[in-house]
This record gives C-alpha cells, sequence and structure tokens, in this order.
C-alpha cells in the first residue's frame, strides 16, 4: 500500500487527538516502520529461497546469512543485509527435506545463531536450498522540501491497514507519555484484535505473499 495512505488514514484516526508536532510525516514513518516490524513478527510476510553453495573444506561448516557470505546466494546475488528473519525449512540438493536443530540426526542443520547455519559436510550434496522469511523493508523519510515525505510503497497488504494503524496509535500515544495508559492499552488491544481477525476471518490469503502462504508466528 502507499505510504501517503497510512498518513493519512492515521492522522484521521487513531492520531487526531495528537498535536500537530507530535504527528509529523518523519514520527509517523518511524511508528510505521516499528508496526511493520511488529506484523512481521506476527505473520509470515515475505519469504525467499537462498542457495547455499557447500564448501569440502573442513574448515567451514559455518554460514552466514547477513549477505557477507560468498556462499550463500538469493538469485545469483548476496543475500540481502539484515532481510534474514528465520529459516522456514530447508532442502537437499536431491530434493529431501533437510533436517533442522535434529540432535538424533547426522546430517542435521543447526542454527548456531538467529543468522548463521552450521551445516556438516556431505559429500553427496553441493548445496542446501534453505527458504526463509524476510525482516520488512523500513521506510526511509525523504523529504519533499515542505516537510512532508516523499510518497512510496509499503510492502504491508492493505487487508492489514487496521492493524498497523492500531499499532501507530500504540506507538504514538505512548511515546507522548511513557507511562502506559489507557489510551495506549487499548490501541495496542485493538492492534492485536485486528490481527487475529485478519486470520480468523480468512483476509489474510497466499495472494499476500511473495512465494508461499501467510501463517501466524503463534502469538495468536
Amino acid at each position: 500500500m502507499k505510504l501517503s495512505l497510512i498518513l493519512e488514514q492515521a492522522r484521521a484516526g487513531e492520531l487526531s487527538a495528537v498535536s500537530a508536532k507530535d504527528k509529523t510525516d518523519r514520527k509517523i514513518v518511524s511508528y510505521i516502520n516499528l508496526a511493520m516490524v511488529a506484523l512481521y513478527n506476527k505473520f509470515q510476510l515475505v519469504t525467499e529461497e537462498a542457495i547455499i553453495a557447500l564448501q569440502t573444506d573442513a574448515t567451514k561448516t559455518v554460514y552466514s546469512l547477513d549477505g557477507s557470505d560468498p556462499d550463500v546466494t538469493v538469485a545469483g546475488l548476496p543475500m540481502e543485509e539484515d532481510g534474514f528473519m528465520a529459516i522456514v525449512s530447508a532442502f537437499n540438493e536431491d530434493g529431501t527435506e533437510a533436517y533442522i536443530n535434529d540432535e538424533s540426526q547426522a546430517s542435521s542443520l543447526y542454527t548456531i545463531s538467529y543468522n548463521r547455519l552450521q551445516i556438516p559436510l556431505i559429500a553427496e550434496h553441493a548445496y542446501v536450498s534453505i527458504l526463509y522469511r524476510k525482516n520488512p523493508r523500513l521506510i526511509t523519510y525523504v523529504d519533499d522540501g515542505t516537510q512532508h515525505a516523499v510518497d512510496t510503497q509499503v510492502d504491508i497488504p492493505l487487508q492489514l491497514l487496521d492493524a498497523m494503524l492500531h499499532y501507530i496509535g500504540y506507538r504514538a500515544h505512548g511515546a507522548i507519555d511513557g507511562n502506559i495508559q489507557a489510551e495506549t492499552n487499548t490501541h495496542y488491544t485493538r492492534f492485536m484484535t485486528a490481527c487475529e481477525a485478519a486470520v480468523l476471518g480468512g483476509i489474510i490469503t497466499p495472494d499476500d505473499t511473495k512465494l508461499q502462504s501467510v501463517e501466524s508466528k503463534g502469538f495468536l
């Protein structure tokens, strides 16, 4: 959806009672970014495939998923820096699904940190394919010369606009007063309710993702 739509809806609704100085485009963009992080944590919104070219050198069994490892590529290019969130599944070269963090399997892969994967030396395989959840591409505020943001695309499906607006309200009201206030709690409760409704109502569909269906992370 467009940034301009979110800004317009936030000012007309959740931020209508907030002073002008507390709802500038720059501030709302910062809240939008926080909302995107929250929504990407809750839902599997974007997935991507990375190919890990296995090395036969016994000193190389750990592969970094932060864009710095030349043996890990996405469509032939390095992984996007800070783009990796979590592994969904992994597959060997022959198409069999690889075990992850399973101590009962000698060929299991291990996530030794959130963005580092240890792979045992498996001579019969030249590569491992991993499907992973991507972090959101956050919005960079760009001033159009009038203290307003240049319009851009926000990578959130329109079906989650309601949830995003409530999260913006939650962060904005909380920033004005650091204490936990009823208004802040109300917006967070509405955010959770909107996320739950998106799942129960079936308005989140496979078409909302680039590679596979959206799933709740288990918070709902």
